[in-house]
């Protein structure tokens, strides 16, 4: 029998602690949804300050997210759990009546949402795979310029090419 098992309902801080993380993970994905419907609006867009601004953003929440996973797992291996989805199907079945439902819903909401994060990010992924590979196929067809050829920085600053810093260097 689970340590969860034997305390009583609400004096299990474990069990407490589980369920704030569901609710606090409820929070984050549903952070990361909308952040993620941004980034791909910046992707479309190709706007690349708010893209990186949209990555930092991502990517605390998914750091958020990992403390919570990893608070979560502690927590289960207390309550003689495992922190996987039978794991977690077992603590529900341990939940007294009151609690159960609205944890059980929550913890389905949870998931829900986690495979529609993951779905907004491969098609993310997939855009700028798409954005890249067209770029370099521009790129691939513009004709090469001898070593008088110029290169401008993003200020519109004319630099020395990289054959004109080679030739120089040999």
């Amino acid at each position: 029998m689970s340590s969860f098992q034997q305390a009583p309902a609400m004096a299990n801080p474990y069990k407490q602690s589980v369920i704030a993380t569901i609710h606090q993970d409820l929070d984050l994905y549903n952070d990361l949804h909308g952040l993620l419907e941004q980034q791909q609006a910046f992707i479309l867009n190709r706007d690349h300050q708010g893209l990186a601004e949209s990555a930092k953003a991502i990517t605390s929440v998914m750091l958020n997210a990992r403390e919570n996973r990893a608070k979560r797992s502690q927590a289960m291996q207390q309550i003689g759990l495992i922190n996987s989805r039978s794991g977690m199907e077992s603590f529900l079945e341990q939940l007294v009546a009151t609690e159960k439902q609205e944890v059980t819903e929550d913890w389905q909401e949870l998931m829900e949402l986690v495979e529609e994060c993951k779905a907004i990010n491969q098609i993310n992924d997939q855009a700028l795979k798409l954005q890249n590979e067209a770029a370099e196929k521009i790129l691939s067809q513009l004709p090469v310029q001898g070593s008088n050829s110029k290169t401008y920085s993003s200020t519109g600053v004319e630099q020395p090419s990289s054959r004109s810093i080679l030739n120089t260097q040999a």
